[in-house]
């Protein structure tokens, strides 16, 4: 499959008035002036019949070739070949080869004194290619060249070998084939002409075919926040999720008002790409993600104020681009950090670190977080490194219900249970007294275990009384 260089001159339908053979005017005139000449005016009208039938025909054949041309034109705007890994062969020019994938049209991809040279570009996946444009410098540009796609860098398809003598753009149009998808693009350069300075490429583009069924990618620019404030010489990190309905996200773009930024390096969603502003000033971002068929979706814009005072102020609205270890809000001395409302301390860390919420005039000094009043949690985590598992061994004194009931007698509470005295004093763990409830249920436990044995065995007595009984009944 042969790649096809768009050269197409104007062509001047004259031929196609596109009539219905057998009723045009001239045939009906033909067909009814014939003056008593029948014969001879037959003969007329039958060749004129065949001249408009054949007209029709040439009209319909120049049409289908318009539209077969046309439908190479149906391209996607979209550069595919911007941010993909590049690659030159041969003599290393004066420029990187990646100004001619950069998009820009004042840097360029330049080499001279050789013979032939080779740039490529890897796209990283198979695309649906349905143009090549190679933009050439005024004064340097190839003598000639080819080319080239792969989809496995094994099989290639190759235009025939062009030969050039031109500046400017020309573009190349791929057969109008969905199945013909590539991941290599090469333009294989055979050198330069005869007496320029060498070869100049200021552009490499790839469009993809474009897709009129494609859904376009869903993209949401996620930081930093409207109207945050950022310090001079301090990072914006900006992030995005984008997701795609019908395919898959190709890149994801940062814009400050209309300069691209850069392309986010994640590999997936969320994506984002640090920045750090140079001036002071407020500046506007937004988000482009674009999908695998070329489709692309722009976020709303989002503005952030860079501040040049090295004073930086906390803003209401959000901050970022703070730096933690010297921007914060709390003490540099032994003093505490107090919050109040209404004039009234409402919380407060102490310079030990410890947390106080509510008015705990002297809270335990091992407590890292005293609260007074209700706390209300979903769920609650406590770890213990005792549990009282150790009652089901076998070495475990297990008390007797008699020396239970004398020590309730005389205390007022169960054995190894805080009294109610104490509690109201200090307080209790909330993961001791799970133990503690847990080992006197093992202890229940083991008292209905053995009361079962010995229900057991006076029912086996009874079993065997009765029996006795029975037979001394049957001897009388």
């Amino acid at each position: 499959m042969n790649l096809f260089r768009q050269r197409i001159s104007p062509i001047r339908l004259y031929l196609c008035s596109c009539t219905v053979p057998g009723v045009s005017a001239t045939s009906i005139a033909a067909s009814t002036n014939y003056s008593g000449k029948q014969p001879f005016n037959s003969i007329t009208h039958f060749f004129k019949k065949q001249y408009t039938m054949f007209r029709t025909l040439l009209c319909i054949i120049v049409l289908l070739l318009l539209i077969s041309v046309k439908s190479y034109s149906q391209c996607s705007t979209t550069n595919v070949a911007t941010g993909a890994p590049y690659g030159a062969i041969g003599i290393a020019g004066h420029d990187s080869a990646k100004y001619a994938f950069d998009n820009n049209a004042s840097t360029y991809w330049e080499f001279d004194n050789v013979s032939s040279q080779e740039i490529g570009i890897d796209l990283g996946r198979d695309v649906a290619i349905c143009s090549i444009e190679l933009t050439w410098g005024s004064t340097a540009y190839a003598s000639g060249y080819v080319v080239r796609a792969s989809s496995d860098w094994n099989h290639w398809y190759s235009s025939s070998a062009i030969p050039h003598s031109a500046s400017g753009t020309d573009t190349f149009y791929f057969p109008n084939n969905p199945l013909n998808t590539y991941r290599i693009v090469e333009v294989y350069i055979y050198g330069q002409v005869s007496g320029q300075p060498g070869v100049k490429l200021y552009n490499f583009a790839v469009h993809q075919a474009a897709a009129s069924n494609n859904l376009p990618p869903v993209v949401n620019l996620t930081a930093p926040a409207n109207n945050a404030t950022y310090q001079l010489g301090h990072t914006v990190n900006m992030k995005a999720t984008a997701s795609d309905p019908d395919g898959g996200i190709q890149r994801v773009e940062f814009f400050q008002g209309t300069t691209n930024l850069g392309q986010s390096t994640s590999s997936g969603s969320p994506y984002s790409f640090d920045w750090t502003p140079s001036a002071a000033g407020t500046y506007s971002f937004t988000a482009k993600a674009t999908d695998n068929a070329g489709g692309s979706t722009t976020t709303s814009a989002v503005s952030v104020t860079v501040s040049a005072s090295t004073d930086f102020g906390w803003s209401l609205t959000g901050n970022g681009g703070i730096t933690p270890a010297t921007q914060f809000i709390g003490t540099t001395d032994a003093q505490p950090l107090i919050f109040k409302t209404s004039n009234t301390e409402q919380f407060r860390v102490g310079a030990d670190g410890h947390v106080r919420i509510g008015s705990f005039a002297n809270p335990p000094s091992d407590a890292k977080l005293a609260v007074d009043g209700y706390v209300y949690a979903r769920k609650l985590t406590v770890t213990s490194a005792a549990w009282a598992d150790f009652v089901f061994k076998k070495n475990y004194s297990l008390l007797t219900l008699p020396k239970v009931e004398s020590y309730i007698k005389t205390f007022g509470h169960l054995p190894g249970v805080p009294s109610e005295a104490a509690i109201q004093k200090n307080g209790i763990s909330v993961g001791d007294n799970q133990a503690i409830l847990l080992k006197k249920i093992e202890e229940l436990t083991l008292y209905l275990i053995e009361q079962n044995k010995k229900i057991s065995r006076l029912e086996e007595q009874v079993k065997n009384q009765e029996k006795k009984n029975r037979n001394l009944s049957g001897h009388k």
